[in-house]
């Protein structure tokens, strides 16, 4: 598209944002892009999707009885990615993180060219990409070059939204974007803010097209899951909607840490809403925020649910306010100077939130504290390896990387018991058999874990295990019975 003739001071502004932005995100992304390679476990999640997988590639089922000790709730398309990337790279929590990295860089990428597209500028679509990878780096450090389906989600979420506004008015353009909405569904079943903004956005515009494309989701819905059941059995579908505690407390705290770094988008979308059209791409992306917000304030509760539940409103947002910083500087900027201001108060909210993780970060192209945490973590790994007999790690990377099968979902297996789906107790009954040679946990403390402990867990556990090794990747119990013949650390 051709660019909107954007006054001289007003694009210097955009591009002067731009260049804070690249000063904010670079340290950060190189920071984290250094620990690809590394094995220092980033998040749980980043074993326990490789050691599914892993189970996948060996021929064992993918989806188990959802009552049972190791339960998988995601869905099937990002475990055959990273497996056929897995062979490329010969660990499959590095070819998890480089899937995910590329990931947020499509969606950051495709955020700009729909703000370039619909703002007028190029200037406005480089603002809203840097401000998107930026708002990801400072407010969702944990997430970026993490080994996690939700980042390959949210990049097939943001091109079917692209190819929406791309070609808007377009059946065929539609049936793709549904396309790709049901793919990110298929790698993440929480992707559901777009496809509903969408049936709103189209409906209003034509209460017909929108009427058949609700229809025309339900039934590819429908066959969706129906095929799921048919490649994998019915544990599949009891898997992917198995439940899971919801607390207020939960959502509190998720608001909390995720909200501040979107305030000010969030601000500018509220305050420009009147440059905005009432009908075609401009509606379907205000109503994907409202949409995205609705959706972050009802998983936000859910337990083990963390900054992933902002994702959806992050795309949203920054777009948007690259879009409404454009057209106030087309609209006011040569009558109002000051208007080239504007982009850099969103940066200068941005920079407030960055301070602590440019502080903090480690720089481990410099081998800073990372690289003494792979060593340690090499030592435990080799622990791990030669324990003869089952393992339980609640940091799953230890055991993938130790070369041990996926014997305890900590997480799933206290939500079975807390939410009543689990059978008699399955994490204490296992404890009271003693069943593992080995047992790795993040913490005794249960407030440092993911969910809570099972109602007695720490009493049984305490009658059954011992300690014999605390590092800094957690402490380390074996059986009391074998206490006596495990060598001290």
């Amino acid at each position: 598209m051709r660019e909107a003739p954007v006054p001289v001071m007003a694009s210097r502004g955009l591009w002067l944002a731009c260049l804070a932005l690249g000063v904010i995100a670079l340290p950060i992304l190189a920071d984290r892009l250094a620990l690809l390679p590394l094995h220092v476990a980033l998040n749980p999640n980043e074993g326990w999707n490789a050691l599914h997988t892993e189970a996948w590639l060996a021929g064992r089922a993918l989806y188990l009885d959802p009552a049972g000790p190791v339960l998988n709730n995601y869905p099937p398309l990002s475990f055959t990615i990273v497996a056929f990337l897995g062979r490329f790279t010969g660990d499959l929590i590095v070819a998890g993180r480089i899937l995910s990295t590329v990931s947020l860089l499509v969606a950051a990428t495709f955020s700009g060219v729909i703000a370039c597209m619909l703002g007028g500028a190029r200037a406005a679509g480089w603002f809203a990409g840097l401000l998107l990878l930026t708002t990801f780096l400072v407010g969702y450090t944990d997430y970026v070059a993490m080994d996690d389906p939700q980042m390959l989600a949210l990049a097939l979420s943001t091109l079917g939204l692209w190819t929406l506004v791309r070609w808007w008015g377009s059946t065929r353009a539609l049936a793709t974007a549904m396309v790709l909405m049901l793919l990110a569904g298929l790698t993440k079943h929480n992707m559901i803010a777009l496809p509903i903004a969408t049936v709103i956005a189209v409906w209003l515009d034509s209460p017909r097209r929108g009427v058949a494309l609700a229809v025309g989701g339900v039934i590819a819905t429908a066959l969706t899951l129906g095929l799921i059941h048919l490649t994998w059995g019915p544990d599949s579908l009891h898997s992917l909607l198995a439940g899971r505690q919801w607390e207020p407390l939960y959502l509190a705290q998720n608001l909390l840490r995720g909200m501040p770094v979107l305030a000010l988008p969030l601000a500018t979308i509220v305050a420009g809403a009147g440059l905005l059209s009432r009908r075609g791409p401009d509606r379907l992306l205000l109503t994907y925020v409202m949409m995205a917000l609705a959706t972050t304030l009802l998983m936000g509760g859910g337990a083990g649910v963390y900054y992933n539940c902002f994702f959806d409103l992050a795309v949203a947002s920054c777009t948007l306010a690259g879009i409404i910083v454009c057209r106030a500087m087309l609209a006011v900027g040569a009558r109002y100077p000051q208007v080239r201001f504007l982009p850099l108060a969103l940066v200068l909210g941005v920079a407030t939130l960055a301070i602590k993780p440019l502080l903090t970060a480690r720089w481990n192209l410099q081998g800073g504290d990372a690289a003494a945490l792979a060593a340690l973590t090499a030592a435990d790994v080799s622990r791990i390896r030669d324990v003869a007999g089952p393992v339980a790690c609640e940091t799953t990377a230890l055991c993938y990387w130790a070369g041990k099968g996926f014997e305890l979902d900590y997480f799933n297996a206290r939500q079975a018991v807390l939410t009543g789906r689990g059978r008699e107790n399955n994490v204490l009954s296992l404890l009271r058999a003693q069943k593992f040679a080995l047992i790795q946990l993040q913490d005794r403390a249960p407030g440092a874990r993911l969910s809570p402990p099972a109602p007695g867990e720490m009493s049984v556990l305490d009658s059954n295990y011992v300690e014999v090794h605390h590092s800094g990747t957690g402490i380390y119990l074996v059986p009391r019975r074998l206490a006596a013949f495990t060598p001290s650390p």
